[in-house]
């Protein structure tokens, strides 16, 4: 059982001890018998994670989605409401348009029926549909967010005028 393969060979054990004073300006193939030396090892660069610069006006959009939606949950609570005495807001101006969208979708519905095929939608009307399920008004684009307004600071409010259409000179 002493056969030579069975044996350890020892130029492939090498210790950090031994090689720091020896070998160090020879070929790692010949001082250590072709094993590398502790710091000719490989190692993996450490990459730091890279944070992107974002947009200022992402930040601002984002800041005014969450102050909208703020004003919504604070008008849909029931309780604050009711504590607070505070006014409900009524809108009229919308009905019409919903009616108009809805009768539209009617007749949509009514014509894929009768003639066995479907209608691909289009985007003003999956928009209109969007707003409809969240029971926002339709025409609400046209109008200015009053309720935004009061919650915005005043320093804000000139950012969150709506831009008014550009008229050709004539």
């Amino acid at each position: 059982m002493d056969a030579p393969e069975c044996k350890p060979m020892l130029g492939n054990f090498v210790s950090v001890i031994d090689d720091s004073g020896r070998g160090e300006g020879k070929d790692a193939t010949k001082s250590n018998g072709g094993v590398l030396k502790p710091s000719e090892t490989y190692r993996p660069l450490h990459l730091n994670p890279v944070f992107y610069d974002q947009d200022p006006s992402a930040i601002n959009k984002r800041r005014s989605r969450e102050k909208v939606r703020a004003a919504k949950l604070l008008l849909e609570d029931s309780n604050i409401n009711e504590d607070e005495d505070l006014p409900v807001e009524v809108y009229y101006g919308s009905s019409i348009s919903d009616t108009k969208f809805l009768k539209k979708m009617r007749e949509k519905e009514k014509y894929e029926e009768e003639n066995f095929t479907r209608l691909p939608p289009t985007k003003r009307e999956r928009l209109l549909e969007r707003r409809m399920s969240r029971g926002e008004f339709l025409d609400s684009s046209t109008r200015i967010n009053h309720i935004r307004k009061l919650l915005e600071s005043s320093d804000d409010e000139a950012d969150l005028r709506a831009p008014f259409p550009k008229v050709p000179h004539l």
